[in-house]
């Protein structure tokens, strides 16, 4: 009898169906879409200001604006005041928030070229990739802890306590930095499977 022909020697992006660019793409879309509204919106925490002579008062502020009463009667975001001084926690929350949208937004292009460009078999495709999520999520996440940690939710010029809680712009945040890491992982699995993948066709080769 003829010897039986070696079965085919499986392509790398069929060991998981992680492989596909298609779901990390939509993945860092989302955050990145999240990340980016939260920097945008004026009412990423609300900031509670507690009085003696007074009760508690309490406003929405964001990364760069705050929520104040316009002429119309209406909540509306402005701009902080040109004599506002943001510590160093709260630059790093604004740098955060700047660099980590530019990580992200990398991470995404280069997500996109992998998905319609056909490009993704190589591990050190998915290994820059996830660099660059992790990265995302790492800056996002200093947005959180610079905000929160500020002396603007701590106290006023006036001496008096202020505390900050979560509004939809830190909610939003926490879901982009969850799925910033998430998306990392799935970056960094793949990069393992493509090369365990890579080895073993280099190994039947010989």
């Amino acid at each position: 009898l003829p010897p039986t022909p070696p079965s085919p020697l499986p392509r790398p992006h069929s060991h998981s169906l992680l492989f596909p660019p298609i779901l990390p793409s939509l993945l860092a879309s989302i955050s990145f879409i999240l990340a980016a509204s939260s920097a945008s919106w004026c009412d990423f925490a609300l900031r509670h200001i507690s009085s003696r002579s007074a009760n508690e008062r309490t406003t929405a502020i964001g990364i760069w604006t705050y929520q104040g009463w316009g002429n119309t009667g209406r909540e509306e975001c402005y701009r902080y005041p040109d004599d506002f001084t943001p510590d160093t926690s709260f630059r790093v929350a604004r740098v955060g928030s700047g660099v980590g949208c530019v990580m992200g937004w990398i991470s995404l292009i280069l997500l996109v070229i992998m998905f319609f460009g056909g490009v993704g078999v190589g591990g050190w495709h998915w290994h820059v990739v996830g660099l660059f999520c992790g990265l995302a999520g790492v800056c996002e996440g200093l947005v959180l802890g610079g905000l929160f940690g500020s002396d603007y939710c701590r106290l006023t010029r006036e001496g008096e306590w202020v505390r900050c809680s979560f509004l939809r712009g830190a909610v939003c945040e926490v879901m982009a930095i969850v799925i910033w890491w998430g998306t990392c992982g799935i970056a960094f699995y793949n990069a393992i499977v493509v090369i365990t993948a890579t080895a073993g066709t280099a190994g039947r080769g010989h």
